[in-house]
């Protein structure tokens, strides 16, 4: 049974997987024009003041070096919120077409025909209810437990690219408080060469830019931490309604056996009469 799922997994992943780098070379590239178009365009005529994404500007280069890695984990987070919010949708994992078409062809006792639709799609329903089915010889609860393991695997193929997801929201904050660690120390090596001694204004300056690589990190880690909980509680709320739905399903190929067999036994007692 799983030498014969890997390549379908395999399939799926590498559908999936050409989507991350599309989305952050996407982010990537307009965020380096609208840098480029702001760092070319001459200041406004009336105010002489940069626009507000002239203003962001200056607050990331003042930031320093660190701010570069910062921008780069945002850029990955939002690649993969991108990714799993596209892939986490029902139609992707529990399509309502191949859940009626199992439901009339398991009431048929068609099960060859179900295994064969489940290997024609490409989804978590698809996943769960094949293994099941694959054992159709053996008992009720053994069908289950059968869809019960294929269930927690799929679980986590589904997780598996929210984890990241969690690491950028850990790791950006550190990278920003890195920054204005090291912004601090320039500073108070500033003031200890006396160059900001007699000057509290130039101290207070190093100060302020060495809080923008906090600033900054706070500001991606923030969104990221709904984002991770609402893919993460996504993916489990879709496989509990696939393992419901293959519950169904499996409870509807016992019942409809027993009537099947049931109603077989008067027409040999009218045999034997």
């Amino acid at each position: 049974m799983k030498p014969a799922r890997a390549p379908r997994s395999a399939l799926f992943c590498g559908l999936a997987r050409p989507i991350l780098p599309a989305a952050a070379v996407c982010i990537l590239a307009w965020s380096l024009s609208a840098f480029a178009v702001e760092s070319t365009s001459p200041p406004s005529e009336t105010t002489g003041e940069p626009s507000v994404l002239g203003r962001a500007w200056n607050w990331f280069d003042k930031g320093g070096p660190i701010m570069y890695p910062i921008a780069l984990t945002s850029l990955v987070g939002l690649a993969f919120v991108i990714e799993r919010a596209a892939a986490l949708r029902r139609k992707n994992t529990l399509p309502d077409a191949l859940t009626n078409e199992l439901r009339r062809r398991l009431d048929e006792l068609d099960v060859a025909g179900a295994i064969a639709l489940c290997e024609e799609h490409h989804c978590s329903l698809a996943r769960v209810v094949k293994p099941a089915l694959l054992r159709r010889s053996g008992t009720i609860q053994e069908m289950e437990k059968a869809a019960e393991d294929a269930g927690i695997h799929e679980l986590w193929q589904l997780r598996r690219n929210v984890r990241p997801i969690s690491i950028v929201a850990a790791l950006s904050p550190l990278l920003g408080l890195l920054g204005t660690i090291s912004g601090m120390i320039g500073a108070f090596k500033t003031m200890s060469s006396g160059g900001a001694m007699g000057n509290p204004t130039a101290f207070a300056a190093d100060i302020h830019e060495a809080l923008f690589t906090t600033f900054f990190g706070l500001s991606i880690a923030i969104p990221m931490v709904p984002c991770y909980h609402w893919l993460h509680g996504k993916a489990e709320a879709l496989i509990a309604e696939v393992e419901e739905v293959t519950g169904d399903l499996l409870l509807r190929l016992r019942d409809r056996r027993m009537q099947s067999d049931t109603s077989e036994v008067p027409a040999v007692w009218s045999e034997d009469a």
